[in-house]
């Protein structure tokens, strides 16, 4: 056998790497609520967020 069977490719150790790193964040994540758009307030609109007021003497 030649040195190029014996050594494992560098796919491999590539692969092994960034699998690791994935389980790293998964593990990290795991602990973490999924993600939500934060919640509208009461009686709160998007027209009455992007109001500019116009008329109401503001420059």
């Amino acid at each position: 056998m030649t040195a190029d069977f014996t050594t494992e490719p560098r796919w491999r150790s590539a692969g092994r790497a960034v699998l690791g790193v994935l389980i790293e964040c998964g593990g990290a994540l795991a602990g973490q609520p999924p993600f939500s758009p934060a919640p509208e307030s009461a009686g709160e609109t998007d027209e009455h967020l992007f109001d500019t007021h116009e008329g109401d003497g503001a420059s």
